[in-house]
Protein backbone atom coordinates (compact mmCIF):
# COMPACT_ATOMS: atom_id res chain seq x y z
CA UNK A 1 0.00 0.00 0.00
CA UNK A 2 1.52 3.64 -1.12
CA UNK A 3 1.06 6.53 0.72
CA UNK A 4 -2.41 7.84 -1.39
CA UNK A 5 -3.91 4.60 -0.28
CA UNK A 6 -2.65 4.61 3.36
CA UNK A 7 -4.11 8.28 3.29
CA UNK A 8 -6.94 6.93 1.81
CA UNK A 9 -7.90 4.83 4.20
CA UNK A 10 -6.81 6.71 7.58
CA UNK A 11 -7.39 10.52 6.24
CA UNK A 12 -10.78 10.64 8.26
CA UNK A 13 -8.88 9.42 11.53
CA UNK A 14 -6.04 11.95 10.85
CA UNK A 15 -8.13 15.06 10.93
CA UNK A 16 -10.11 13.84 14.04
CA UNK A 17 -6.96 13.28 15.70
CA UNK A 18 -5.50 16.72 14.51
CA UNK A 19 -9.24 18.38 15.97
CA UNK A 20 -8.97 16.88 19.38
CA UNK A 21 -5.52 17.59 19.89
CA UNK A 22 -6.31 21.43 18.82
CA UNK A 23 -9.09 21.58 20.87
CA UNK A 24 -7.38 20.16 24.16
CA UNK A 25 -4.28 22.80 23.30
CA UNK A 26 -6.56 25.47 22.96
CA UNK A 27 -8.25 24.65 26.15
CA UNK A 28 -4.83 24.06 27.78
CA UNK A 29 -3.50 27.62 26.37
CA UNK A 30 -6.28 29.69 26.96
CA UNK A 31 -7.58 28.42 30.62
CA UNK A 32 -5.31 30.81 32.48
CA UNK A 33 -6.33 33.80 30.90
CA UNK A 34 -9.92 33.12 30.56
CA UNK A 35 -9.70 32.20 34.09
CA UNK A 36 -7.91 35.12 35.35
CA UNK A 37 -10.41 37.57 33.26
CA UNK A 38 -13.63 35.59 33.77
CA UNK A 39 -13.20 33.88 37.15
CA UNK A 40 -10.82 35.92 38.92
CA UNK A 41 -8.51 32.83 39.97
CA UNK A 42 -5.25 32.77 40.77
CA UNK A 43 -2.02 30.30 40.20
CA UNK A 44 -3.68 27.71 42.95
CA UNK A 45 -7.02 27.40 40.90
CA UNK A 46 -5.85 27.35 37.73
CA UNK A 47 -3.42 24.40 38.78
CA UNK A 48 -6.40 22.80 40.37
CA UNK A 49 -7.69 22.98 36.64
CA UNK A 50 -5.09 21.14 35.21
CA UNK A 51 -4.50 18.43 37.97
CA UNK A 52 -8.10 17.21 37.47
CA UNK A 53 -7.47 16.85 33.92
CA UNK A 54 -4.34 15.32 34.42
CA UNK A 55 -6.02 13.04 36.84
CA UNK A 56 -8.91 12.21 35.33
CA UNK A 57 -7.04 11.36 32.36
CA UNK A 58 -4.64 9.16 33.28
CA UNK A 59 -6.84 7.32 36.06
CA UNK A 60 -9.58 6.61 33.08
CA UNK A 61 -6.90 5.52 30.28
CA UNK A 62 -5.77 2.89 32.84
CA UNK A 63 -8.70 1.98 34.58
CA UNK A 64 -11.98 2.10 31.55
CA UNK A 65 -10.63 1.94 28.22
CA UNK A 66 -9.58 -1.74 28.84
CA UNK A 67 -12.87 -2.76 30.06
CA UNK A 68 -14.79 -0.99 27.43
CA UNK A 69 -12.16 -2.56 24.53
CA UNK A 70 -14.29 -5.10 22.91
CA UNK A 71 -17.85 -4.00 25.05
CA UNK A 72 -18.31 -1.03 23.08
CA UNK A 73 -17.40 -0.46 19.83
CA UNK A 74 -14.49 2.17 19.05
CA UNK A 75 -16.94 4.34 16.76
CA UNK A 76 -19.68 4.57 19.53
CA UNK A 77 -16.73 5.21 22.30
CA UNK A 78 -15.11 8.39 19.80
CA UNK A 79 -19.00 9.77 19.42
CA UNK A 80 -19.22 9.68 23.27
CA UNK A 81 -16.28 11.12 23.56
CA UNK A 82 -16.29 14.08 21.44
CA UNK A 83 -19.52 14.83 23.06
CA UNK A 84 -18.18 14.67 25.99
CA UNK A 85 -14.86 17.17 25.32
CA UNK A 86 -17.29 19.52 23.36
CA UNK A 87 -20.03 19.57 26.29
CA UNK A 88 -16.98 20.02 28.96
CA UNK A 89 -15.41 22.93 27.11
CA UNK A 90 -19.06 24.67 26.38
CA UNK A 91 -19.84 24.29 30.21
CA UNK A 92 -16.71 26.13 30.82
CA UNK A 93 -18.53 29.28 29.72
CA UNK A 94 -21.57 28.85 32.40
CA UNK A 95 -19.59 27.90 35.25
CA UNK A 96 -18.41 30.18 37.92
CA UNK A 97 -17.75 28.11 40.92
CA UNK A 98 -14.35 26.27 41.66
CA UNK A 99 -16.16 22.87 42.09
CA UNK A 100 -18.20 22.92 39.03
CA UNK A 101 -15.36 24.76 37.15
CA UNK A 102 -13.49 21.59 37.90
CA UNK A 103 -16.01 19.46 37.06
CA UNK A 104 -16.64 20.94 33.50
CA UNK A 105 -12.71 20.32 33.20
CA UNK A 106 -13.05 16.60 34.09
CA UNK A 107 -16.24 15.98 31.63
CA UNK A 108 -13.68 17.33 29.32
CA UNK A 109 -10.35 15.43 30.23
CA UNK A 110 -12.78 12.39 30.01
CA UNK A 111 -13.93 13.05 26.50
CA UNK A 112 -10.21 13.40 25.41
CA UNK A 113 -9.13 10.25 27.63
CA UNK A 114 -11.91 8.11 24.99
CA UNK A 115 -11.11 9.62 21.89
CA UNK A 116 -6.68 9.17 22.09
CA UNK A 117 -6.67 5.17 22.41
CA UNK A 118 -9.88 4.63 20.07
CA UNK A 119 -8.57 6.94 17.24
CA UNK A 120 -4.72 5.20 17.54
CA UNK A 121 -6.86 1.59 17.71
CA UNK A 122 -8.92 2.32 14.51
CA UNK A 123 -5.64 3.97 12.99
CA UNK A 124 -3.87 0.70 13.60
CA UNK A 125 -6.59 -1.36 12.43
CA UNK A 126 -7.54 0.35 8.55
CA UNK A 127 -3.39 0.40 8.26
CA UNK A 128 -3.27 -3.33 7.60
CA UNK A 129 0.34 -4.10 7.47
CA UNK A 130 1.75 -0.29 7.61
CA UNK A 131 1.00 0.71 11.25
CA UNK A 132 4.10 1.93 12.17
CA UNK A 133 3.68 4.60 8.90
CA UNK A 134 0.30 5.30 10.00
CA UNK A 135 0.87 5.89 13.33
CA UNK A 136 3.54 8.50 12.35
CA UNK A 137 1.13 10.30 10.83
CA UNK A 138 -1.27 10.50 13.68
CA UNK A 139 1.44 12.03 15.45
CA UNK A 140 1.93 14.39 12.98
CA UNK A 141 -1.94 15.28 12.93
CA UNK A 142 -1.68 15.62 17.17
CA UNK A 143 1.22 17.78 16.75
CA UNK A 144 -0.51 19.68 13.78
CA UNK A 145 -3.44 20.22 16.00
CA UNK A 146 -0.81 21.01 19.14
CA UNK A 147 0.95 23.60 17.21
CA UNK A 148 -2.36 25.27 15.76
CA UNK A 149 -4.53 25.28 18.65
CA UNK A 150 -2.75 27.79 20.96
CA UNK A 151 -2.85 29.99 17.85
CA UNK A 152 -5.93 29.70 17.15
CA UNK A 153 -7.17 30.36 21.30
CA UNK A 154 -5.31 33.48 21.07
CA UNK A 155 -6.76 34.89 18.23
CA UNK A 156 -10.61 34.13 19.31
CA UNK A 157 -9.60 35.31 22.99
CA UNK A 158 -8.57 38.52 21.16
CA UNK A 159 -11.37 39.09 19.73
CA UNK A 160 -13.93 37.75 22.61
CA UNK A 161 -12.98 36.24 25.68
CA UNK A 162 -15.40 33.23 25.43
CA UNK A 163 -15.18 32.49 21.57
CA UNK A 164 -12.53 29.67 22.55
CA UNK A 165 -15.01 27.97 23.78
CA UNK A 166 -17.89 28.56 22.72
CA UNK A 167 -16.55 27.73 18.91
CA UNK A 168 -14.80 24.68 19.60
CA UNK A 169 -17.14 23.05 22.07
CA UNK A 170 -20.00 23.42 19.42
CA UNK A 171 -17.68 21.95 17.07
CA UNK A 172 -16.85 18.89 19.21
CA UNK A 173 -20.21 18.58 19.97
CA UNK A 174 -21.26 18.76 16.01
CA UNK A 175 -18.59 15.69 15.47
CA UNK A 176 -19.43 13.93 17.89
CA UNK A 177 -22.98 13.73 17.11
CA UNK A 178 -22.14 12.96 13.29
CA UNK A 179 -19.96 9.98 14.64
CA UNK A 180 -22.71 8.65 16.06
CA UNK A 181 -25.23 9.27 13.47
CA UNK A 182 -23.06 7.82 11.07
CA UNK A 183 -22.21 4.94 13.17
CA UNK A 184 -25.76 4.33 13.42
CA UNK A 185 -26.54 4.36 10.03
CA UNK A 186 -24.12 1.58 9.00
CA UNK A 187 -25.50 -0.42 11.81
CA UNK A 188 -29.28 -0.01 10.33
CA UNK A 189 -27.63 -0.40 6.65
CA UNK A 190 -26.89 -4.10 7.69
CA UNK A 191 -29.53 -4.58 9.61
CA UNK A 192 -28.11 -4.62 12.81
CA UNK A 193 -29.76 -2.52 15.54
CA UNK A 194 -27.35 0.25 16.99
Amino acid sequence: MNLRELLSRIGPLLALSGMSQLGLALFETTFVLYSQVKLGYGPAKVAAGFMVCGIVMALFQALAVGYLSGRVSERRQLAVGFGLMGAGITLLLHTYTLPLVLGAIGVQALGMALISPNLSALTSKRSQNQAGAALGLQNSANNLGQAVGPLLGAVLFGWKVGAPYFLTGISLLIVGASIGWYSRKRFHAVGVTA
